[in-house]
């Protein structure tokens, strides 16, 4: 039978409210401590399995998708994994609203999201354990997006996801710079930077456990690649100046960058502060911070016949 079923979901963002970095490991990764949150920002992403003997990606932005980006060793991960999958390709359409390099997850989000649904749709039954092992051979990002917890910390290379109470409600502006940031560059400039100097302190999840409160997440925002990614660019900090100036309470870099996050105290005034900044060409938008844990990110099936 024909299959024409086109399965449609949302890919959701996230932000990093506070990043430490660690040593660098012996498999190139770096230990990481990080508290991670969804926000209402997504991605549609289309899937299906084209009748042809080959992958097909397509994106409204220039993405890599050979098969050393992640959607080419992500298929290659799931036909490894399973025989039945051996002979099986995917269909993939994204409509990106995430910008690539933005510090936003956005790719990482891609991946696991394919990673649950494909998994459902095929009915694979591969265990939550296993589908958090595959998706961390992929990437650091991976596991946070691949658990469906809306908040949590991440340790180890990113592995490591446990799930916190109390998910912070949060209205966000998100300043979009011109420029994106490539991860693995900001990795290695972090390592440059570390070489000549002393070894910095590096908290365990339980040490930092002990004195965070959610409802005040705001005292504990931090990023240590804010430092080396405004050595770099600047204009970043300029970012941070203007949504300060413009009342947000606290204003920060998320993730490898290079997306400013302003916390603004309600949708009137984060709607206002858009409206200002879209108004002096600076491009960007609002958000808010999830909070449900289940997140429902289905949005419709199309066609029919068998997947």
């Amino acid at each position: 039978m024909k299959n024409n079923i086109v399965y449609r979901f949302r890919s959701y963002a996230k932000i990093n409210w506070f990043l430490k970095i660690g040593q660098r490991r012996q498999d190139g990764y770096h230990n990481i401590l990080s508290v991670m949150q969804l926000i209402d920002f997504y991605d549609i992403i289309e899937l299906y399995f084209p009748n042809q003997n080959c992958d097909v990606v397509q994106c409204n932005y220039e993405i890599p998708t050979g098969k050393k980006s992640l959607l080419g060793r992500l298929f290659h991960l799931l036909r490894e994994s399973d025989s039945h999958l051996k002979d099986r390709y995917f269909g993939v359409r994204i409509t990106k609203n995430i910008p690539p390099g933005s510090g936003l997850g956005g790719a990482s989000s891609n991946v696991a999201n394919l990673l649950k649904k494909i998994n459902e749709i095929l009915s694979l039954t591969i265990a939550d354990e296993k589908l958090i092992e595959l998706s961390a051979k992929l990437g650091s990002d991976i596991p946070f997006f691949t658990t469906g917890h809306s908040f949590a910390i991440i340790s180890g290379k990113g592995e490591k996801v446990i799930p916190l109470p109390q998910p912070p409600e949060k209205f966000i502006v998100l300043v979009f710079p011109k420029v994106g940031i490539d991860t693995h560059w900001a990795y290695q400039e972090w390592d440059i930077e570390q070489e000549n100097q002393k070894s910095q302190y590096f908290p365990s999840v339980e040490d930092f456990l002990d004195d965070f409160t959610p409802n005040q997440i705001e005292k504990y925002i931090w990023n240590d690649f804010e430092k080396i990614i405004f050595k770099h660019l600047p204009e970043l900090n300029e970012y941070k100046k203007i949504l300060d100036k413009m009342g947000c309470s606290s204003v920060f870099m998320t993730g490898s960058g290079s997306t400013i996050i302003g916390i603004a105290p309600n949708q009137e005034k984060v709607i206002d502060i858009v409206k200002k900044l879209n108004q002096q060409g600076i491009h960007s938008q609002w958000s808010k911070t999830i909070f449900n844990v289940d997140v429902n990110s289905s949005v419709g099936i199309e066609g029919g016949g068998k997947p």
